[in-house]
């Protein structure tokens, strides 16, 4: 079955049944409210959130359960409180039945703005190599 595509995460949310939407919103309150000047879109037919025109992280719904993107071995290892929801491919998990982990969420995506800064940061010039004069012999 495909997802269907939607022109904003209002009309994604909309698209949901209710249980699902009073989730998800909550999930992007706590999304938006983590970092600031994040830019909201929807991108690969989900919920993306952009910080100077990088992607930092999605989410999305699923039939049993809402997965948060991408969750990459720095963010893992920075929350290890993450590894009880973590899945297949590193992705975690929530359960529409449990409360919102709301801090656990506002670092992921705190990490993962660190981790994009870093990653977008240019590279240190390495000093110059001296040239070896020869000994006058």
């Amino acid at each position: 079955m495909a997802m269907p595509s939607h022109d904003s995460v209002d009309a994604y949310l909309a698209d949901q049944r209710d249980d699902v939407r009073r989730t998800l919103q909550r999930v992007r309150a706590v999304i938006k409210k983590s970092v600031r000047g994040l830019d909201e879109s929807v991108s690969y037919k989900v919920p993306t959130y952009k910080l100077a025109g990088t992607p930092i992280v999605f989410f999305a719904a699923w039939k049993a359960h809402y997965s948060i993107y991408p969750a990459t071995p720095a963010v893992f290892e920075a929350l290890p409180q993450l590894l009880p929801f973590k899945h297949a491919k590193d992705t975690p998990r929530f359960d529409y039945a449990a409360s919102v982990p709301v801090d656990l969420i506002a670092a992921l995506v705190k990490v993962r703005a660190d981790e994009v800064a870093r990653d977008a940061a240019p590279a240190k010039p390495k000093p110059a190599a001296r040239k070896r004069v020869a000994a006058a012999k």
